[in-house]
């Protein structure tokens, strides 16, 4: 006898570590009270100014008092003549210790930038900065790595010195470096794996105590990708490596304006559209890059030259053309790329031009996720133009723009790191990116040339990959035939892995690659931590399939379970999937079917496709499948046979043949089965399911008795009829045994 597995997906119930938990929280909102300080302050004294200006003094020319206003007490520099004329506090520093640094700001007069900065016996580091608003306290949030240990001085600065600065709920929190591992380890278990229930039960559905259990997971479905260059289009090696390890792709130029047009008036998609066939072909996700690029350097030749008018006209082709001509076929857009570093478009166009920019892509393609992309946010503290506040001002500034309130804005994050990486910067700015509740990405990661690259690579990878809040990683490591990339390789010419696809291997495999091994318990269950996935690139794969007409618009990035035919869904997994009479043609495929495992219901009728019903033997949960209306041939899909909780099975309408196996009175639960209008030959099986209430198998190729059995003995004459042999003599046969009976 054997044992059928039953998988059961729960949700992950906590990781223990005996380090402090990070906190991932922060806030984008300007509020009338600040909040508690994080982790009650950490090493800072009297965080809350509820001691009067205990452990705060005077820093530089600056004067200082405590305030108070509705209960809440804070310490407000005043007087400031210089930048730096402000507050400080004496702490001490541990050389390699991670710290994650918050407080609550607000200014007099106007908005203005505030940073705070720690000042040690090397120099200066910047924790964090902040665009503070008068009337409300804004949220600070940021980090540093110790690069000495000793007395050092953390204060706050601002370049407008006609502002005074108010400080509160300030928190410091020191972490050393295996500490600040257990939070990705701690968020990885939490963020990105689940605990898995296996069952194991014989035919009859009894549980198998002490059965031997070996599970392999290959990958995880976490996106992780690459830069994609059109090489891919003429070399065997380069598909061969690429399509084994990622699951998304960017098109490195070929979608961008001096790519398709390079010569005004004539478009050529010619690479593009080749790389996206290629890249729907083996199931890979792409990241459509870009609409528009605001840097000047990057424009077509013969843009700059065009006149406010033309230019207009000239953008506007270009947002129909490429927009519409891939409308449903992309999971992102970048639509106006840097555009917190460079204006070329807002100077000839208005400074309204990125919010009509999206408004007008959304109008086209209103699916797809639309992104902000542009680099520094992450990776360099002293880029003031792209801070996360400045970032989170943009989105807003975006959705500000007439029509765009509830328009979903990505953000996009390159993460082009040049220096020593600032992890716990690196962190804490993904923090409050991820609380304005829009999805993140992680769009062109790399590191710069430099005697630790590789070991700084995997150190970004890391973070990113464990954040809770990053939905997907695009690597900017787009391969050349000559060898040269943008800034690290991870292959040779010849597909051989350099240092940083050692990087990449290691973590890939890390990631996705589980073997978990045991015994069931008496109740014969054995219980794993593996790796989850939703069911997006699943299904998007099977859109790839069967969807040559683009009639659903699923889109990456957005929640599956909100999507077109998605009738039941639980945290990314798809119970009940129902397309029906949607023009869907092609076959089904048997590997993107059965990632499905959590279907209980199943329903492709009324399409027109075609081909072998394939084995559906992963789809362990079903309960209904509806295939008719199709035109499915083959022989019936027997694997269906062993998915014990089976109910419901309609096929007619098909052009299935062969025999109507034996095995399906395997499925003591079968209440309907509906076999007419299809070239089912042989006899039909001595069904003796109790449960079985509805079944039809006319319009066949049938031929012999009708087995007289009390289940078969309750259908009349029309769910037999119209076959091939003798069927009056039959089914007056089986009349009579109906009477004796």
């Amino acid at each position: 006898m054997s044992p059928l597995l039953l998988l059961c997906v729960i949700f992950f119930a906590g990781y223990e570590a005996n380090a402090l938990s990070y906190d991932y929280s922060a806030s984008v909102e300007c509020l009338a009270q600040p909040q508690k300080p994080q982790y009650n302050g950490g090493i800072i004294k009297n965080p809350e100014l509820n001691n009067g200006l205990q452990g705060w003094t005077a820093f530089a020319g600056a004067q200082i008092e405590q305030r108070e206003s509705s209960g809440n007490k804070y310490v407000v520099a005043h007087h400031r003549k210089q930048a730096y004329d402000s507050v400080s506090q004496k702490i001490n520093l541990q050389m390699g210790t991670h710290y994650t640094l918050s407080a609550w700001i607000q200014v007099t007069g106007k908005n203005v930038p505030v940073i705070a900065t720690v000042k040690t016996s090397k120099g200066y580091n910047l924790g964090g900065a902040i665009f503070a608003e008068s009337n409300c306290w804004s949220m600070l949030k940021g980090g540093f790595t110790a690069d000495t240990s000793g007395p050092a001085e953390l204060y706050f600065e601002s370049n407008n010195t006609s502002v005074d600065i108010w400080i509160d709920s300030v928190s410091l929190q020191p972490f050393t470096e295996k500490e600040w591992n257990s939070h990705q380890v701690q968020s990885i278990e939490q963020a990105r794996k689940r605990k898995v229930l296996v069952k194991v039960v014989d035919k009859e559905g009894k549980q198998v105590r002490s059965a031997s259990i070996s599970i392999v997971q290959k990958k995880s479905g976490f996106p992780i990708g690459s830069a994609l260059t059109n090489h891919i289009l003429k070399s065997n090696a380069y598909q061969k490596w690429f399509t084994s390890r990622f699951s998304v792709a960017t098109f490195a130029n070929e979608m961008k304006w001096y790519s398709t047009e390079s010569v005004q008036g004539k478009e050529n998609y010619g690479d593009a559209d080749s790389m996206l066939q290629f890249a729907k072909q083996n199931n890979i996700s792409v990241r459509g890059h870009n609409v528009f690029w605001d840097d000047p350097q990057y424009q077509p030749s013969w843009v700059p030259a065009l006149s406010p008018d033309k230019l207009k006209t000239a953008v506007q082709k270009r947002i129909q053309s490429v927009v519409t001509r891939y409308k449903g076929q992309l999971i992102h857009w970048d639509v106006n790329n840097e555009n917190m570093h460079f204006s070329f478009f807002e100077s000839k166009l208005g400074k309204d031009f990125s919010g009509w920019l999206f408004n007008e892509v959304n109008k086209i393609d209103p699916k797809v996720t639309l992104f902000l992309n542009d680099y520094n946010t992450i990776e360099e503290i002293r880029d003031s133009s792209v801070t996360p506040s400045k970032y989170v001002q943009k989105v807003k500034e975006i959705k500000s723009y007439p029509g765009n309130n509830g328009l979903t804005i990505g953000i996009g994050l390159e993460s082009h790191f040049t220096n020593v990486p600032n992890i716990p910067y690196m962190r804490s700015s993904i923090d409050t990116l991820a609380a304005t509740g829009s999805p993140v990405w992680i769009t062109e990661i790399d590191v710069a040339n430099q005697p630790k690259q590789a070991e700084y690579f995997e150190q970004v990878l890391r973070e990113a990959h464990s954040h809770p809040k990053v939905e997907g990683i695009v690597m900017w490591t787009g391969w050349q035939p000559n060898g040269e990339c943008y800034r690290i390789c991870l292959v040779d010419t010849n597909f051989k892995n350099l240092p940083g696809g050692d990087v990449v291997d290691k973590l890939l495999h890390e990631w996705g690659s589980t073997q978990v091994s045991g015994v069931t318990n008496q109740n014969g269950i054995l219980e794993a931590t593996l790796f989850h996935e939703d069911d997006s690139q699943a299904l998007l794969a099977l859109k790839s399939s069967i969807d040559v007409q683009n009639m659903l618009p699923w889109q990456g990035g957005s929640d599956v379970c909100t999507w077109r035919g998605v009738k039941d869904c639980f945290k990314g997994r798809v119970r009940k999937l129902v397309l029906e009479h949607s023009n869907l043609t092609g076959t089904l495929d048997s590997k993107i079917l059965n990632r499905l495992n959590q279907l209980r219901v199943l329903s492709f009728k009324g399409n027109s496709l075609s081909g072998q019903i394939p084995t559906l033997s992963a789809l362990i949960n079903l309960k209904s499948l509806f295939l008719n209306d199709n035109n499915f041939s083959g022989e019936f899909p027997v694997s269906v046979t062993d998915l014990h909780r089976v109910k419901v099975i309609i096929l007619s309408g098909n052009r299935i043949s062969g025999d109507i196996p034996t095995s399906l009175l395997k499925l003591q639960r079968l209440y309907v089965l509906y076999l007419q209008d299809n070239l089912f030959t042989g006899t039909i099986p001595d069904f003796n399911q109790t449960g079985l209430r509805y079944l039809n198998v006319s319009k066949n190729k049938l031929s012999g008795e009708i087995p007289v059995t009390p289940t078969l003995l309750r259908f009349t004459a029309s769910s037999f009829s119209d076959n091939q042999d003798s069927v009056e003599f039959r089914l007056k046969g089986h009349a009579k045994a109906a009477a004796q009976f």
